[in-house]
């Protein structure tokens, strides 16, 4: 059995957007979902870019803007792309684990038809550092606030 070609190395979908020529953007970065209470393997320390794929998909823009929303509400997941000539797959799983542990998000589980991708990288902003620190932040609050309720 061949392995799937996993696109991306950074595996945490931190944004998804539709830019003007209707392709939509994956943004994948390190950064979990601070609401997400599980241990994250591989995290070295942060990176200071997104891993950018640009998709162009052979859908009419309804379907476009419909998958759109669907992976939106994956942000913080842990997200993996993988592409077989001309179709697209996305699986929640690890880099590291076999493709026998990898599974499908609710909604994303068919065969997505492209025409083309690029990847590339962007750097992260000041607003994109400021935002991280933010969720962690609320995130420790609201952890603080959990550990005092249960004393």
């Amino acid at each position: 059995m061949e392995n799937p070609n996993v696109l991306n190395t950074l595996n945490v979908l931190q944004k998804v957007e539709i830019d003007e020529n209707n392709d939509i953007l994956f943004y994948l970065g390190d950064i979990p979902s601070w609401t997400i209470n599980e241990f994250r393997l591989g995290m070295n320390g942060p990176v200071d870019f997104y891993e950018v794929f640009k998709i162009n998909l052979n859908l009419n823009h309804a379907d476009k803007v419909s998958l759109y929303w669907k992976a939106r509400r994956f942000v913080g997941e842990k997200f993996l792309i993988t592409i077989d000539k001309d179709k697209m797959n996305i699986w929640k799983g690890e880099l590291d684990e076999y493709e026998e542990q990898w599974n499908f998000f609710d909604d994303l589980d068919e065969e997505i038809l492209i025409l083309n991708y690029s990847k590339y990288n962007v750097p992260k902003t000041v607003e994109d550092w400021k935002n991280d620190y933010t969720k962690l932040e609320k995130r420790y609050y609201s952890l603080l606030q959990e550990k005092y309720r249960a004393e």
